[in-house]
């Protein structure tokens, strides 16, 4: 197991952070209605393409219950937070989903270090984030910065 491995269990450290490292993946899903309305309930957002299969393939036209944007955005987001540990800060985020998810789908998040540096007396890496679909389709892409501590 190698450092960025073992950082599931602990804190990940500046020095640790290699140009090219892999982070741990995380693994969502399979999703499920029940998953998605207690999602919808928590954003407000009961709009029934979400969680209605009869709305969803004959008013939208979609071929089943549609995973949230904001669910998959925020399963993304929380790879990265996982990630880097207590003492780690996120300082920027951003995604785009790139195809619907549906209920059944698994999405696996991963991601890799891209960069890494100091400023200002602070350690900061970036990464490069995705989601992949069960049939290794990306249905998400992003990418994130933190600040991480240092060993010394």
């Amino acid at each position: 197991m190698n450092e960025l491995q073992s950082a599931k269990k602990g804190q990940v450290f500046f020095e640790d952070a290699e140009v090219g490292s892999e982070i741990p993946p995380l693994v969502k899903g399979p999703y499920m209605v029940m998953n998605l309305a207690k999602f919808g309930a928590m954003v407000g957002d009961f709009y029934p393409t979400h969680y209605d299969h009869k709305w969803a393939t004959e008013k939208d036209r979609v071929p089943a219950v549609v995973v949230y944007g904001l669910q998959i955005a925020s399963h993304l987001c929380q790879l990265l937070t996982d990630w880097i540990g207590p003492n780690g800060v996120l300082k920027k985020y951003t995604n785009r989903v790139t195809t619907q998810v549906y209920v059944g789908d698994t999405l696996t998040m991963k991601g890799r270090v891209i960069k890494k540096y100091t400023k200002d007396g602070e350690n900061y890496v970036e990464c490069e984030l995705w989601g992949e679909k069960q049939d290794s389709t990306r249905a998400v892409v992003g990418s994130g910065t933190v600040m991480l501590p240092s060993k010394h």
